[in-house]
């Protein structure tokens, strides 16, 4: 018969926040420093690693499964990581990091150029990489994101900066809020985004990939500071 389960606690919600700080010179090197703060799966899934991986090998892991795909186009030389409430299963997972960062920047004509999506938060990728499907399709799991990126460039000011977005169409969301400081010396982009899970027939697919592809088209864009 019909079975009531309980509600999961708001420590177990399967969530994963980036707070970042790039401080870069006019090279495209600097320093970078942030916090990854894991809950439900996604918390379980990195303690599962941390008790099976030798910890002797916990950085070379770390660069493998999250600086990899943070920060497109550059590079992060990873110079200390703390891990922060392992043990605590109704805390938040957190990874606290630092290290140098390079390729951050692209200079043109003087013009200083990266992409809007320091971090990319586009959820929906990889389930729309065909043009269109005659079978249903499922998404099994997808937790929520949140992003706060903080940028400076010494001795520039930002003149071109992303666009405000709130994208939604029922299947997921996508927003984003951009803060200039005083005299464009820094800039505070504020990203969130999730995605409806669940088992979709095939005519549902095209608004999979339509909002998608607003996604990209929204962090493809391009950071522009002199």
């Amino acid at each position: 018969g019909p079975v009531q389960l309980p509600l999961a606690s708001s420590a177990l919600r399967d969530r994963r926040s980036y707070r970042v700080n790039l401080e870069l010179q006019r090279d495209g090197t600097g320093r970078v420093e942030g916090t990854i703060e894991l809950q439900g799966m996604e918390a379980a899934a990195w303690r599962d690693v941390l008790r099976n991986l030798d910890r002797d090998r916990v950085n070379d892991g770390f660069e493998r499964a999250e600086l990899a795909v943070l920060f497109p186009g550059a590079t992060v030389e990873l110079a200390d990581l703390q891990i922060e409430h392992e043990k605590d299963l109704e805390a938040p997972l957190r990874l606290v990091f630092s290290g140098g960062i390079r390729g951050a920047l692209v200079d043109q004509g003087g013009e200083l150029l990266m992409r809007a999506a320091t971090v990319p938060l586009n959820v929906g990728l990889g389930y729309t990489t065909l043009p269109t499907r005659k079978t249903g399709y499922a998404i099994p799991y997808a937790p929520a994101l949140d992003a706060v990126v903080k940028i400076a460039i010494a001795g520039a000011k930002f003149t071109s900066v992303p666009s405000t977005e709130r994208i939604q169409n029922g299947l997921a969301t996508y927003t984003r809020a951009v803060a200039v400081g005083p005299g464009g010396a820094s800039l505070e982009v504020r990203t969130t985004a999730s995605l409806k899970t669940g088992v979709f027939e095939p005519g549902v697919y095209p608004q999979l990939a339509g909002v998608t592809r607003e996604v990209k088209a929204a962090e493809d864009q391009v950071i522009r500071a002199r």
